[in-house]
């Protein structure tokens, strides 16, 4: 089975209080390392495990009550890769695709079904990556786990009493600049021209004869326009593109002033880039105010499962072939493709905490 899945970005730092000082102190990445090993080391409770649970949490008083779980998978000297999970409220069952009868998959009274956040951590730029399934907990509940842990109680996961944890959203604010300064080629594939409730003199940069908008847009009504410019296919299986990014280079500009003009009146309106990047698969980024994400393949087919296993098998001397052990595969197979979506864009990630 072969999927995708859309990474996303934040900055992660550790900050430890100073009762001397006014300020917290941000620790280093060799710092942030060293704590976060200690704490691991403390909290894990079998090594080598397929997922070494280090705490749990709720919290009272909130919407969503569900207690969070957060899992070690992989902890080496360049990554950890790890997971939040949380009770899914999705009904899952099993069909036979021959007779067509589902069931329902069946568990332990003490057993839950549960969505995760899959997120690598690089312990030297502290750059964290991730993908959420669907119902899987937000990340920003590892900030709540570290420092509101057990609050009913009135005290923070051991070995956090005197640090806080913060993930910061890493935002392109200017993504036309970023793909200009680029270092690979990337090919434009389609160009969206969103407009939220525009204003007939916008549209008429666009449409002729808009005067019937004038009124609906002065009573209120909403109006949403989206524009799409394209080439069409060369045949039935691969997409024309519009050139590369540079080559389209006064359009993209002359978009970006006009569409900036107009969300200073309504900034839901945007310009929505498809591009791709030397044969490497479509990635969709917004002109103003993106969060910055990268798309990545999945293939979890059980021959790819096996192929892993079998490796893994050679690599440790151990067999892991039977099928109690896919869930290693599944994880090294995913860990392998964030680390290669990581690899891709990292160089971007620096240039854009810079700015």
């Amino acid at each position: 089975m072969t999927s995708s899945k859309t990474l996303k970005f934040y900055n992660f730092k550790i900050l430890k209080s100073i009762a001397s000082s006014s300020t917290d102190q941000k620790l280093s990445p060799e710092k942030v390392k060293e704590v976060l090993d200690n704490f691991i080391k403390k909290k894990t409770n079998v090594s080598n495990a397929l997922f070494a649970p280090v705490g749990t949490t709720q919290f009272p008083g909130r919407k969503n009550d569900s207690r969070i779980y957060f899992d070690v998978i992989i902890n080496d000297d360049d990554f950890l890769f790890a997971s939040i999970g949380q009770e899914s409220s999705t009904n899952i069952q099993i069909r036979n695709v021959e007779d067509l009868k589902p069931r329902q998959i069946e568990r332990l009274q003490d057993e839950i079904f549960e969505s995760h956040t899959y997120f690598i951590l690089d312990y030297n730029s502290l750059f964290v990556s991730f993908f959420s399934n669907q119902g899987a907990p937000s990340i920003s509940n590892l900030e709540n786990l570290f420092n509101n842990f057990d609050i009913s109680k009135g005290h923070k996961i051991s070995g956090f009493t005197d640090y806080n944890i913060y993930t910061e959203t890493i935002a392109d604010h200017d993504t036309l600049e970023s793909l200009f300064s680029g270092k690979k080629q990337k090919e434009l594939i389609d160009v969206s021209i969103n407009l939220a409730t525009p204003q007939s003199n916008v549209l008429r940069d666009f449409i002729p004869d808009v005067d019937d908008y004038e009124p609906l847009v002065e009573h209120g009504i909403k109006l949403e326009a989206k524009l799409v410019i394209s080439k069409p296919k060369e045949n039935s299986n691969r997409s024309s593109t519009l050139g590369s990014i540079e080559e389209n280079e006064n359009l993209l500009k002359k978009l970006k002033k006009s569409i900036g003009l107009k969300r200073s009146i309504d900034s839901k309106s945007n310009v929505i880039l498809r591009t791709k990047m030397e044969d490497q698969r479509i990635q969709t980024k917004k002109l103003f105010d993106d969060v910055f994400t990268f798309t990545i393949p999945f293939n979890l087919s059980d021959k790819k499962i096996k192929e892993k296993l079998e490796l893994l098998s050679s690599e440790d001397n151990e067999d892991y072939t039977s099928v109690n052990h896919a869930q290693l595969a599944i994880n090294n197979i995913i860990f392998e493709e964030m680390k290669k979506g990581y690899a891709e864009v990292k160089d971007e990630l620096r240039d854009l905490i810079r700015k």
